[in-house]
């Protein structure tokens, strides 16, 4: 199914720097109010802001579809699939307040892709289609996959 070509999508390549970064500060907040400043009422408001800190942190990268849930690395990696196209169709999905048109490729392994790409209105069965996908967490379906074109290469 997967080729073995993947790279990161660009909320992990972001964010995670940022994620360590700042519970990298945090730890710094507390370790600083309660060793260097002491007992006294600044350092334990220091020690206290860099909790507040870490949790809030901590619990935003844990949420999902702002953080990193679901934690499997095919949730947040973009991977290379191709292979011989049996049946394309396009539906209407719900897309924030509005709808967006989503092709869904049907390879031969039987194996459906969500295109959201509208080049793949143009892949015809028989067609060999790449493209790179990544896992779609929901929180009440199946999760499925979205996916960008890559190439296509017509029957002939």
């Amino acid at each position: 199914m997967f080729t073995g070509e993947s790279s990161w999508s660009l909320g992990v390549l972001v964010g995670l720097p940022i994620v360590i970064i700042l519970c990298l500060v945090a730890l710094a907040a507390i370790v600083f109010g309660l060793a260097v400043l002491g007992r006294d009422d600044d350092g334990h408001l220091l020690a206290l802001m860099g909790v507040g800190l870490l949790v809030v942190t901590l619990g935003v990268a844990a949420l999902p579809k702002i953080g990193f849930y679901p934690y499997s690395a095919e949730y947040h990696q973009w991977r290379e699939v191709s292979g011989k196209v049996t049946d394309i169709e396009k539906r209407l999905v719900k897309s924030g307040d509005g709808m967006q048109e989503k092709y869904v490729v049907t390879y031969e392994s039987g194996n459906e892709f969500g295109c959201l790409d509208t080049r793949c209105a143009t892949v015809e069965p028989g067609d060999t289609l790449t493209l790179t996908c990544k896992r779609a967490w929901q929180y009440t379906g199946v999760d499925g996959y979205d996916c960008n074109f890559v190439t296509k290469e017509e029957q002939r």
